[in-house]
């Protein structure tokens, strides 16, 4: 349960870190 509501959250925040660093 925590995995498939985590999962896309942690995706979405790294790209989100992705396009705010790089």
């Amino acid at each position: 349960l925590f995995d498939d509501v985590l999962n896309p959250i942690a995706a979405k925040t790294q790209s989100f870190w992705i396009w705010m660093v790089g």
